[in-house]
């Protein structure tokens, strides 16, 4: 009689455990898509056949690539609720493929208030180049004449008013000084399985506007110093901004 009872006692106590860790179990089924649109303007990029007016003259875009990186999301009083792992994205715009969105997986129930993301590659990453995926030097990201990596590439041409040839545009952004931290404002409820996409826009005259305003006229070519830490603080200022959110 006696070991019924402990048996009996046993397995009320195992169905109890079970039940409680059930309960318990952080839900990891939720998954945000990030997804860029290049803009020219209020127009999209396309790349090397149409010409878009500037500095009394014309340009196209061979290619457009940059990093966004340690994505992190925040709650209403600015508290980190996730922040991804290895954690660099690189989004691609030009003839051969275009890469312009990334998905991140497996995330727990969020009540996000915050994106957060840096544009470029940070300090501890961008002193090595045996890094993995979108950091591998294949994406031709890596400065082949020093260690580090370009956060924002930009190639070109620009046709000058009155000149019969064009001019490379020719814009390798990198350098610790240029890795620049966003935010924006959502509301977003990640919960039960769900998947949404959040919509941003890349406008790249966002690169040449402000605070600092470049003339393709005086600067057609920037890979460090000065210029690029006015283009730099440009990105941070006016080139990305947030579209809305889309539940998939």
């Amino acid at each position: 009689m006696m070991k019924n009872n402990i048996y009996s006692i046993m397995f009320i106590m195992l169905i109890f455990l079970s039940s409680c860790g059930s309960d318990d179990a952080v839900q990891m089924n939720n998954s945000l898509v990030f997804n860029f649109e290049n803009m020219v303007g209020e127009v999209p990029l396309v790349i090397a056949s149409q010409e878009y007016e500037r500095d009394n003259g014309t340009f196209t875009v061979e290619e457009l690539k940059y990093y966004i990186s340690n994505v992190r999301f925040l709650d209403d009083d600015g508290n980190l609720l996730f922040s991804e792992e290895e954690s660099y994205h690189l989004i691609t715009q030009n003839n051969a493929s275009n890469k312009l969105n990334f998905k991140i997986t497996d995330l727990p129930d969020l009540q996000i208030s915050t994106v957060e993301f840096s544009i470029g590659v940070d300090a501890e990453a961008n002193t090595k180049l045996d890094n993995p995926g979108d950091l591998d030097p294949s994406n031709n990201m890596a400065w082949n004449w020093d260690t580090g990596y370009k956060f924002v590439l930009l190639e070109g041409k620009f046709f000058a008013a009155g000149e019969t040839d064009y001019r490379g545009l020719v814009f390798h952004i990198g350098e610790d000084s240029n890795y620049k931290t966003l935010q924006f404002p959502v509301n977003l409820n990640l919960s039960e399985g769900t998947e949404y996409e959040i919509q941003m826009k890349a406008n790249i005259l966002g690169m040449f506007n402000s605070p600092n305003t470049i003339s393709f006229n005086e600067v057609n070519v920037a890979m460090g110093g000065e210029n690029a830490r006015k283009i730099a603080d440009n990105y941070e200022n006016e080139m990305f901004s947030f579209i809305q959110i889309v539940n998939k």
